[in-house]
This record gives structure tokens, sequence and C-alpha cells, in this order.
């Protein structure tokens, strides 16, 4: 689920402890959206604490990123693509 971000497109984080599988689920659940463009999910067992591995999903959206419901102990961030300073 791969895309190029450009100018103008959205970036979401959803992070969380553990629990990879819950995240590779909101992405598939989240591809139906209008706008998505891709998404992946990434670990770092460099950061694991007694709640789990660091875990991250992040997607891709033309345009702003819809509301989207996060799991329990799930956080979540979108940021605006910008290819050069404003």
């Amino acid at each position: 689920m791969t895309h190029s971000v450009e100018e103008g497109h959205w970036v979401h984080f959803a992070e969380r402890r553990g629990g990879a599988a819950a995240l590779w689920a909101l992405a598939q659940a989240w591809a139906s959206l209008p706008g998505f463009l891709g998404a992946e999910v990434l670990h770092s067992p460099a950061q694991a604490d007694s709640a789990g591995e660091l875990v991250l999903l992040v997607t891709r959206w033309q345009g702003a990123v819809p509301p989207l419901e996060l799991p329990a102990g799930t956080r979540g961030w979108a940021f605006q693509v910008m290819t050069q300073p404003q």
C-alpha cells in the first residue's frame, strides 16, 4: 500500500504499544475512505517497554485527513505535507 506524497497531501500517524495487528486492521478499514493513498505499519523493537514495542500506522491522504476513529490505547496526529518552507 504505497504511494508518493505531494504538496497538499496529508499524513496521519497512529501510535500504540504492541498490537500491530490492530493497526493493520485500521489500515485495511481506512483504505475504503475517500482520499486514502496508502499505508505502512512500522515497529521499533528498540523502543520496547513493559507495554510492548512501539508501533506506528502511517497513512497518506489526498487532501485533509477525514475523521478517524482510533482504538483505545492509540494516539493519532495529522500533518500537512510541505515541499517548501512556508
